[in-house]
């Protein structure tokens, strides 16, 4: 009981510092920058499937040929500087250097600039050294000091509904009504609902207007691809692996990845779990290579967030990955929805 106590209290106290907090920038400036701006975040602590959701908005404007930079604060990076983790012709880091997920956000788009560092600074420096038409900031919600042309964000239903509680007790990182900010509502990972999507739309209706928002909905697909050394890039897999596999993960919410590996392999040996944004040891490859050696096992699947940081230490492991999209179940309205802001933006 004093346990939850503490929590309350700590969540109350979080709660009023983040209203300290944003009562503090409605009051200052915010900075504007000369390119239409994209925000994609969400109200929880990781595992929304913010990354995924760039990468979405991203292939949504390259087949508008709009002219665009991803910008993020690089989670967990090594560096303290700015950084250009790619020009659009080459990727210029490492995961280590510009975090996990900028890095795979470069590798996977190589034709679009990723920028990571300070916020409002690295917008200035997109602006500058790119002339974008629009720029994707990853993982803005709560930053309040830039002005956004479009918020974006996701609602995970595939998870229990006492995570939708104030940080201790549950994994929201700002109260509820925060979603009435919002531009564009994405409840997210729908089919893989353990039975509390419907509780979890609820709790959040009272916030949302059809009126004034786009509500959508997105289902998480999933895919199995192997890594080709030869091309140094993802084939479609569309057999199931028979021979005997190991999986490795470190992202934040491992559920639908681990629950996922029986549908795309008939034997996995053994499941790794690390926490989110886990950085691989030597000893880390040491313990997995006598493991895999050990048990005669040649295979090794991973996500594509993890798959940058181990690839190079498994030259003779075969890999494979199970990638993620969003798939929006009107995806009609997303793309008039944009092409609207914009045209009034541009006007």
């Amino acid at each position: 009981k004093l346990i939850v106590i503490i929590r309350r209290f700590i969540s109350f106290l979080y709660s009023f510092l983040f209203f300290l907090y944003k009562a503090w920038y409605n009051n200052t400036n915010k900075y504007t920058c000369p390119a239409f701006v994209i925000s994609v975040g969400n109200l929880t602590l990781g595992g929304s499937g913010k990354t995924p959701m760039v990468e979405l908005f991203s292939s949504l404007l390259s087949s508008k040929n709009i002219k665009h930079v991803i910008t993020s604060r690089g989670y967990k990076k090594e560096s303290t500087k700015n950084l250009v983790v790619s020009d659009g012709h080459g990727v210029l880091s490492s995961p280590a250097l510009c975090g996990d997920e900028p890095f795979m956000l470069a590798m996977s788009l190589p034709s679009v600039p990723v920028l990571v560092g300070n916020k409002k600074q690295i917008l200035h420096q997109a602006c500058l050294q790119f002339s974008p038409k629009s720029i994707i900031v990853d993982d803005a919600f709560q930053t309040l000091c830039i002005h956004k042309d479009i918020e974006v964000v996701l609602i995970d239903v595939s998870v229990n509904i006492k995570e939708y509680q104030i940080l201790p007790l549950g994994r929201l990182r700002v109260p509820l009504k925060e979603v009435q900010r919002a531009d564009v509502v994405v409840f997210t990972k729908s089919n893989y609902d353990i039975g509390h999507k419907k509780e979890i739309m609820q709790l959040l209706s009272p916030y949302l207007s059809q009126k004034n928002q786009l509500v959508l909905e997105s289902n998480y697909s999933i895919s199995l691809k192997k890594y080709s050394k030869s091309s140094g890039c993802f084939i479609p897999y569309s057999k199931k692996i028979n021979s005997a596999s190991v999986a490795i993960s470190g992202i934040a919410n491992s559920r639908i990845f681990n629950s996922s590996l029986a549908s795309f392999c008939n034997n996995i040996v053994d499941i790794k779990t690390f926490k989110d944004h886990h950085s691989y040891s030597k000893k880390d490859f040491h313990l997995l290579h006598l493991y895999l050696n050990e048990a005669g096992i040649t295979n090794l699947i991973t996500t594509k967030k993890d798959f940058y940081k181990i690839y190079n230490q498994f030259k003779n492991t075969t890999l494979f990955i199970l990638d993620v999209q969003h798939t929006i179940k009107q995806p009609e309205k997303l793309s008039k929805y944009i092409d609207n802001q914009m045209a009034q933006y541009y006007s």
